[in-house]
């Protein structure tokens, strides 16, 4: 009988002490057995690194490497550095998984020789009520295989870290950046010039907490300029590799800066938080009742540069293109 491949199971932490049980909990109970644990405390300031210690003291498949504050970045670097499996997987370390997350994700891949499997989230919510995500599946070809271009579309819209199983080997020249926000955004987009199959599952296995104080749900200047600095590394990047770079280049800058830091900066806005639940960020911008003249201004937390980037979107998609190439830093 042909021996299980190893996954290496990759979990960053910092200052996670109320949720990282669980989420190890979710990993030692996995009906596929053949893995090791990587928990990579980053410069943690709380008790997450003694507990996460004292709770695998009797499992010699998990282990806790300690390193200096790097961000989520550098340490899911650390894991890849450190990993010796096969297959590896992240796994954020307020989340959790299914019994057979593994055991579906390394079935997948091993049969379809894929190199990247994906699956389907539920987002869990700190009042205990649940939601399956609604995926997108018009990039999602015959039996869940998704061919180039469709690769690179399919891993930029979905551009999550933790919701899939690769094959170690698509990360050897591949590292996550250090210290920014979006690290997974700034990642995996590589990731489709390294990948010839990709499949989806449409199962929920993972659970997506949803912290009101986490990343995603809060709000700073340095997540925009972050966010700016990956699509100027992006622009570099793409250069050459794609046809047509010109375009689909506009299209990234478009659908990604300007609707989500939109998304994000009204968020922030405590006085638009009512009217913002039943704003339906998919649409056009310019369909967006609060993304307008006034509320672009009166937004506090922008300087005049992000504002003026926002108001040329009102007027002329071609003019933002250029304005977010003069790289302000």
């Amino acid at each position: 009988m042909e021996e299980e491949p190893l996954v290496s199971v990759i979990i960053p932490i910092y200052n996670v002490e109320n949720y990282i049980v669980r989420c190890l909990k979710s990993i030692q109970s996995q009906t596929y057995k053949n893995f090791e644990c990587i928990i990579i405390n980053d410069g943690s300031t709380d008790n997450s690194a003694e507990i996460a210690e004292k709770f695998i003291q009797p499992d010699k498949r998990f282990k806790v490497i300690h390193q200096i504050n790097k961000g989520l970045g550098g340490a899911r670097n650390s894991g890849l550095e450190n990993a010796l499996g096969e297959y590896v997987c992240f796994i954020d370390s307020d989340d959790w998984v299914v019994m057979d997350f593994l055991k579906i994700l390394i079935s997948s891949i091993v049969e379809s020789n894929a190199d990247i499997v994906g699956c389907n989230m539920i987002l869990y919510f700190e009042d205990g009520h649940e939601k399956i995500n609604s995926w997108n599946h018009s990039a999602t070809g015959k039996d869940g295989i998704i061919n180039i271009p469709e690769i690179f579309k399919a891993l930029f819209e979905y551009h999550i870290t933790w919701n899939k199983i690769y094959k170690k080997k698509l990360f050897s020249e591949i590292r996550f950046p250090e210290k920014l926000y979006f690290e997974d955004f700034a990642t995996t987009y590589k990731l489709s010039f390294v990948t010839k199959k990709l499949v989806f599952i449409d199962e929920p296995l993972y659970y997506y907490f949803q912290r009101e104080d986490s990343i995603i749900h809060t709000f700073s200047e340095k997540k925009l300029m972050d966010k700016f600095l990956i699509f100027t590394d992006m622009e570099k990047f793409l250069t050459g590799k794609i046809e047509n770079d010109k375009e689909f280049l506009r299209f990234v800058y478009l659908s990604n800066i300007i609707l989500k830091n939109c998304k994000e900066i009204t968020y922030s806005n405590i006085k638009f938080q009512e009217k913002i639940s039943l704003l339906d960020l998919n649409k056009k911008a310019t369909n967006a009742k609060l993304f307008n003249f006034k509320n672009i201004l009166n937004t506090k937390e922008l300087n005049i540069y992000w504002k003026i980037v926002l108001l040329s979107y009102l007027k002329s998609s071609k003019l933002t293109y250029y304005i977010l190439k003069l790289k302000p830093y």
